[in-house]
């Protein structure tokens, strides 16, 4: 059977089970599974994680004790929340509302079980299996719940913080600023930045040498071509790629350029127009970060000014080596690697590569003029490329 097929008709069957379930339940006893669920899980995130870790030491798989405490704690909160739940199902049973108990239990299964399809989709990228997304990409019911669900509930979720690592990268370049530069305010609202912003895709795979999944950003600069760094693939097969609103596509790393940090990865799918690129950034610019910090599922824009352009010395992972840097003030984070430098016109002026080692507020990106030449050949890019080895996070 067609995979997506299959996922379609889980979330049929899933939806339906639910609100058979929830009409036999009542609102109270579903809602309360749900609350006590919920409670057992920040309970075992928040509390029980910390403290096995601290008493097993480190040499116990984290994705173990995360996955144990929390089954354990999820089970026994839904059960609580059942009990719980149960008093309000008998008050309304007794004063012949049952059926508005009922009613409210079947709403409330639909919901809760779309929510759940939803952030499984959103989780798609942690797993790093190519055929896992294809079949979540091309599932027709999960893409309507998707546009349904609001992107603040479908954001990356503790637990998945807690199994994946966004790739850090840190730099030192020769003549950058020794104190904190100043950020000026940037309007993030405007017209074309918005407009820019739907082609900001989260990059995401499994780097199996450094056993973790990494995250970064990109953004399309043609149609199923989509431009990151280097580093952010460095290591991964089948790099999942997601671009605002959409379900998440796989791709295939089919250029790198380790000096450059530049990569280049082919999707097929993926819906999103290509940025143009401007170059001839000037000191004083204002400009905008766009990307996801932290591996977050929604998009962020961080204000940012040009400092500076020039040709200097970049060391990075203990290499050194003369590279042209366009440099920012900005306060980025990882998994900012690979999005794209906005101009105030919604043209990219570069590509975040890293941030300073010592000095906070100051990022680094590759100019718009050295990413220009690998764009205008990213059409015709096909073949898939060896990505090198992995940094671990």
């Amino acid at each position: 059977m067609d995979g997506a097929l299959l996922v379609d008709l889980l979330v049929v069957v899933t939806l339906l089970t639910a609100v058979l379930s929830g009409w036999a339940r009542g609102l109270g006893r579903t809602v309360g599974a749900l609350a006590g669920a919920v409670g057992g899980a920040l309970l075992a995130l928040a509390v029980v994680v910390p403290w096995a870790e601290e008493r097993l030491g480190p040499q116990t798989s984290p994705t173990l004790l995360v996955v144990v405490a929390g089954i354990l704690c999820v089970v026994t909160g839904a059960a609580l929340g059942t009990a719980l739940g149960g008093l309000l199902h008998r008050a309304l049973t007794r004063i012949r509302l049952g059926w508005l108990d009922a009613a409210g239990g079947a709403l409330a299964g639909a919901v809760i079980t779309a929510v759940i399809w939803v952030l499984v989709a959103a989780l798609v990228p942690v797993v790093g299996s190519a055929t896992v997304t294809d079949s979540v990409s091309s599932s027709r019911a999960l893409a309507a719940l998707t546009r349904v669900v609001p992107d603040e509930l479908q954001d990356r979720t503790a637990l998945a913080r807690a199994l994946e690592r966004s790739q850090p990268w840190l730099a030192e370049v020769a003549g950058s600023p020794s104190q904190p530069p100043s950020i000026p305010a940037v309007d993030v609202d405007s017209a074309a930045l918005q407009s820019s912003s739907a082609s900001v895709v989260r990059v995401s795979g499994d780097a199996r040498a450094c056993r973790s999944v990494v995250t970064g950003s990109g953004f399309v600069v043609a149609p199923d071509r989509v431009m990151t760094n280097a580093h952010v693939v460095a290591g991964v097969d089948a790099p999942v790629v997601r671009a605002p609103g959409e379900l998440p596509v796989t791709g295939r790393v089919v250029y790198v350029d380790e000096r450059q940090d530049l990569a280049v990865v082919a999707t097929d799918g993926l819906d999103a127009p290509a940025l143009s690129l401007r170059t001839g950034a000037r000191s004083g610019d204002v400009a905008v970060v766009a990307g996801y910090p932290h591996g977050v599922r929604q998009l962020q824009l961080e204000a940012a000014q040009v400092v500076g352009q020039r040709s200097t010395i970049v060391t990075t992972d203990g290499q050194s080596r003369l590279r042209r840097v366009l440099t920012l003030a900005s306060d980025i984070e990882q998994g900012n690697s690979g999005g794209p430098v906005l101009g105030s016109d919604g043209h990219v002026i570069g590509v975040v590569f890293a941030k300073a080692v010592a000095v906070d507020r100051v990022a680094y990106a590759v100019p718009a003029a050295v990413a220009a030449p690998v764009v205008e050949r990213a059409p015709g890019m096909t073949e898939a490329v060896p990505t090198g080895s992995c940094t671990a996070a």
